[in-house]
């Protein structure tokens, strides 16, 4: 049996005889302590765990660690004891990548490759982030040292070193010396020896954004690094010296065309991230939400933003991407602060309103955008309330999207011939009886604050207004709850093809 093995069904049966109100959970030492291993092996292995979603950690000092069905069957018990403060649970992982908008969406298959990338032993992988200016390269970055600190692969105080090679683009020299170091008299100035970012860097990451614009010669010394792990600072004759470094890389251009092929062979990991206006709809509705969210949070006013300020954001093709985005939306901001500061009128209600004349002049004549149809109300963010920008992950909202999972797993057997077509209805009805009875009578509140999910509840809306005052098609009250949570679920799970071939199943019965 492997030692992941014995750790997973010795916190299993341990987990059982726990009083979740006496004790958190279990610690690394007390399973390494049961089983005779290491505690950092023991410690390694149980977040694995939590990332396979097996086992709950407990964030709190120390860190505890709880078996999964064990939480799930004492829910109630651990909602009093966080309702009074007395843990930070995170469930399944304490996952980095789950602060990226997108990361299980249209960013799905980029994010498992940045985790394969600083979770393959024994000192992960380098890695190349390909995408147009402004698209998030450094961020994501940033995600892939912290996943790396979160499963332990890395030291929790591992540095992280940038550096831009676009900097010193025009003198390789000196970008040789800030990356390799120096030795005295190395050229002029050099008055005393100096390390350089591989020596910064050991035992953590070095990210290195824009590398093509690193000199073919420089390309060649970080080959030879890549290579063999060993370098020589400038001017330095004799032994090689060797470090740890993980290696993250980002460029704008096509690494084929801008990378020497000898450099580009030991980068195993290219990932290409998407354009904003590649990215679906409601995950730029989550971006721009969370970037007035900060701005709210910034100058302690409410926002609301109008319908024709987020239909021309929503639409309009960004040349920056994310970066240009951000500016526009502070633009905005400081626009209508000025305007409230400037105004004889006190506006009791504490709020920012945004206009479309709050905006930078090259967004206001888009009048073909701002006439189209308009899909989506003023959105009002709140400087206060606790982040309602991503889908709250309760016990109910997992019932439900495991109802849901069923459902979509059901059409899948009809279409393989596994089960007939009336076993089909009778047990898809039941799914979907409970289904309406956990988003009816359990669930009223759990998206009240998503601004994806009350988008989509505001179309859904209207579209039954419609079908109702035009053809007659009446619908019931919950109806609109129902069919949201329904879409959600789709384009939370869009990139999955096992939905892609129910939903043919669906269309094939529907004919």
């Amino acid at each position: 049996m492997k030692n992941k093995d014995k750790v997973y069904n010795i916190l299993k049966d341990l987990s059982k005889n726990i009083n979740i109100k006496e004790k958190k959970g279990l610690t690394a030492q007390e399973i390494a302590d049961k089983l005779n291993l290491k505690r950092n092996v023991v410690s390694h292995l149980l977040n694995e765990l939590c990332k396979e979603g097996k086992v709950i950690k407990i964030n709190t000092r120390p860190v505890y660690f709880l078996d999964k069905e064990v939480f799930e069957e004492k829910s109630k018990e651990l909602k009093e004891i966080t309702k009074n403060g007395e843990l930070n649970i995170k469930i399944s992982a304490d996952d980095p990548f789950t602060k990226l908008i997108g990361y299980n969406g249209s960013l799905k298959t980029q994010v498992k490759l940045c985790k394969s990338a600083a979770s393959y032993p024994p000192n992960g992988l380098p890695i190349l982030l390909v995408g147009n200016t402004g698209v998030g390269k450094s961020y994501i970055a940033q995600l892939i040292y912290e996943y790396a600190k979160s499963i332990s692969a890395i030291d929790e105080n591992a540095p992280y070193v940038i550096f831009n090679c676009a900097e010193y683009s025009h003198n390789p020299e000196l970008l040789s010396a800030n990356l390799f170091g120096y030795v005295k008299g190395a050229f002029t100035g050099a008055e005393k020896d100096k390390p350089g970012l591989l020596e910064e860097a050991d035992g953590g990451y070095l990210f290195l954004d824009e590398v093509h614009r690193l000199s073919p010669e420089g390309q060649e010394k970080l080959f030879l690094f890549l290579d063999r792990g060993i370098f020589r600072r400038l001017g330095e004759m004799g032994n090689w010296r060797t470090a740890k470094v993980r290696f993250i890389f980002a460029t704008t251009e096509d690494p084929e065309q801008s990378l020497i092929k000898t450099f580009l062979r030991r980068i195993p990991l290219i990932v290409n991230i998407p354009s904003l206006h590649e990215r679906p709809l409601h995950e730029k509705l989550q971006i721009i939400y969370r970037f007035y969210k900060q701005e709210a949070k910034t100058i302690g006013k409410d926002i609301l933003l109008s319908k024709q300020v987020l239909n021309v954001l929503l639409k309009n093709k960004i040349s920056g991407n994310i970066g240009e985005l951000v500016n526009i939306i502070k633009f905005s901001c400081a626009q209508a602060y000025n305007s409230t500061c400037n105004t004889h009128v006190k506006d009791k209600t504490n709020m920012l309103r945004i206009h479309l004349y709050d905006l930078p002049k090259e967004f206001q004549y888009h009048p073909e955008i701002v006439k189209s149809n308009v899909y989506f109300n003023s959105m009002l963010i709140s400087s206060s309330k606790k982040d309602e920008e991503l889908i709250v992950n309760s016990n109910e909202q997992r019932e439900i999207n495991e109802i849901l999972k069923s459902i979509f797993l059901l059409f899948e057997k009809y279409e393989k011939g596994n089960i007939g077509e009336d076993d089909l209805k009778r047990e898809a009805l039941i799914l979907l009886n409970e289904f309406t009875d956990k988003v009816i009578f359990k669930n009223e509140n759990t998206y009240s604050d998503s601004v994806v999910f009350g988008a989509i509840k505001n179309v859904i809306e209207n579209v039954l207004s419609i079908l109702q005052n035009m053809y007659g098609v009446k619908h019931y009250g919950n109806s609109a709850l129902v069919i949201t949570h329904l879409i959600n679920y789709i384009l939370n799970e869009l990139y999955d093809t096992d939905i892609e071939q129910s939903l043919k199943v669906f269309r094939k019965m529907g004919a």
